[in-house]
Formats: structure tokens, C-alpha cells, sequence
């Protein structure tokens, strides 16, 4: 995602500096790193507003930058699809520790019958 990200946004950064547009500059971010600095979620964000911004100017950008329609809707199926990706490893990691915490339980339980009732049983004879 962060590459066709970065292609879209350096297509939105070259046509901002041919027209002097610093609020699009300032929106277009065109370095993996910071790209890779940012939230899950607040990629989500800049996707929709890199996707936004390019549907206002699609024929420029097709004509002279190259970046086609279909990347451009590829972008948003990706982020689409990202989209419900993000979140949901909380609620699984939540649950994964319940269950290891429930197995936990179980071991000092079965260890405490071992050791402290079997055992005790198991010395008489």
C-alpha cells in the first residue's frame, strides 16, 4: 500500500509545485520513512485524502504524470480492504491472553494435585 501511496503522492507533489499549490504540497508526503512513521489508522486518512485529491485532478494527472484511474481506484480498494484490517489485532491479542491465562490456571491446579494431594497420597504406600 505504502508504494502505490508514494507513487500517487509524488504525481500530487510534482503537479503542486508546477502551480505553486502549498496545500498540496504540504498534504503530499513522498518519503517511505515518513510513510512508514505514521499510524495504521492515520494511513487510512491519507489515503482517502491523497485519493480525493487526485480524483479533483485525474485528467492532469493521467496526461502529464501518468498515474491512471484505475491506480487511483486500486488505491482505494487497498485502503478498503486495509481498513478492516486495522483494529482488529487488539480484540484477537485480548482473546489469545484469556486463553493462555485460562491454561495457566489449569497447570497450577493440575501441578498443586500432583504435588500436594497425590503425592501426600502416594507416600503411604
Amino acid at each position: 500500500m505504502e508504494n502505490k501511496l508514494l507513487v500517487l503522492a509524488g504525481a500530487l507533489s510534482a503537479h503542486a509545485a508546477v502551480t505553486k499549490n502549498e496545500e498540496l504540497k504540504e498534504v503530499s508526503v513522498t518519503s517511505i520513512s515518513a510513510l512508514e512513521i505514521k499510524k495504521e489508522t492515520d494511513l487510512v486518512v491519507y489515503s482517502k485524502i491523497l485519493t480525493s485529491e487526485a480524483e479533483k485532478i485525474k485528467i492532469i494527472l493521467q496526461s502529464e504524470y501518468g498515474v491512471t484511474e484505475s491506480e487511483i481506484e486500486d488505491i482505494r480498494t487497498t485502503t478498503t480492504e486495509f481498513k478492516s484490517l486495522v483494529g482488529n489485532t487488539r480484540p484477537e491479542q485480548s482473546s489469545i491472553n484469556a486463553v493462555k491465562k485460562d491454561i495457566d490456571d489449569h497447570v497450577k491446579e493440575g501441578k498443586y494435585l500432583l504435588n500436594d494431594i497425590l503425592d501426600k497420597l502416594m507416600i503411604r504406600y
